[in-house]
């Protein structure tokens, strides 16, 4: 809820929430589950509101900032490609986001 919030400071928390959330998945090996995440915020990446689609890219970068180096490799396709998508959207805030998100990927 929070993670499309206009508060940065509630987006951030909520990015915290969703690390914990990938965190303890990865730490029970349910892979299966870090998927079924991935592609829940890759969903909210093609909805017709443009602050969804900012939702699922904010969802999307703190998955991979959570999965850091515990196997970001692993689920690099389900990561990317809503990203990628992304780039030539029609709302600029929506590419400044897959943007960060690309950053926040690549940098793990």
């Amino acid at each position: 809820k929070y993670l499309s919030d206009k508060s940065i400071e509630k987006r951030k928390q909520a990015a915290t929430e969703v690390g914990e959330i990938v965190e303890d998945l990865v730490s029970q090996n349910k892979e299966p589950d870090i998927k079924k995440l991935i592609e829940e915020f890759a969903i909210m990446t093609n909805e017709e509101n443009p602050q969804r689609r900012r939702t699922g890219l904010y969802g999307i970068s703190a998955v991979a900032v959570a999965l850091n180096d515990k196997g970001t490799s692993d689920y690099l396709t389900l990561l990317l490609n809503p990203v990628m998508n992304k780039f030539s959207d029609r709302e600029p805030k929506v590419q400044l986001a897959a943007c960060d998100a690309m950053f926040n990927i690549l940098m793990v």
